[in-house]
This record gives C-alpha cells, structure tokens and sequence, in this order.
C-alpha cells in the first residue's frame, strides 16, 4: 500500500539535491522503510497551481545532514525535540527516480524527469 499525504516538516536544497525530514520515531518513517516510494504535493502561487513530486525516498547515511538541517533559522521547536538526550532521531531524505509536475486542477501543465 502507498502512503499519500504525510506532513513534512522540513525542505532543503543541498548542492543541488531537494532534501526532506521525518522524524524516525514516526509512524511515517516506518512506512517509507516499508514501501519507498511517496509523493509530496504542494500549492504553488495563490493556491490555483499545485505540484507533485514523487519518486523513490533514499534516506541519507550518518547524520552530518540531519545536524544542518537542524542548525537551520526558524526550527527552534525541531532543535528541542530531536537532541541526543531525547533519543529522537531527525532522518533525512531524497527522492530517486522522481517525476516532478506542474499542474492545475485537471490537468498537467508541465513534467520534468528528475
């Protein structure tokens, strides 16, 4: 089964790779373990366009992103949740084989293969 819809706290464009965030204590970080691929949507303008971009999510390998990621402005609730004393792991990913698309309402507008 395809998990849809899952809230993400956390989007960042690295060296030019668009990087997301669960919480590894979350329901949703088991089901990406489970089934990878996912779909992130999201309103573009004054919410007429939107976009979707899904693809399969890799997570990153030791935690030298998650640390960046936390060190970034305007997380301060993140920084208090996923500390080492808390045991709350940020887990960081990217999506491969991914599709990204423009669209409106009932149609595509445009597709890139990413």
């Amino acid at each position: 089964m395809q998990y849809r819809q899952k809230r993400l706290s956390f989007i960042v464009v690295f060296l030019v790779m668009i990087y997301f965030g669960v919480g590894a204590m979350k329901e949703v970080y088991r089901q990406m373990q489970e089934n990878p691929y996912v779909e992130i949507c999201g309103l573009m303008g004054k919410g007429k366009l939107f976009f979707r971009y899904y693809g399969k999510a890799v997570f990153e390998k030791g935690n030298e992103l998650s640390q960046e990621a936390l060190a970034q402005p305007g997380y301060p609730v993140m920084k208090k949740i996923y500390t080492p004393e808390s045991g709350n792991r940020f887990a960081v990913f990217h999506l491969e084989e991914a599709t990204a698309e423009k669209r409106a309402m009932m149609s595509v507008l445009e597709t890139w293969k990413l």
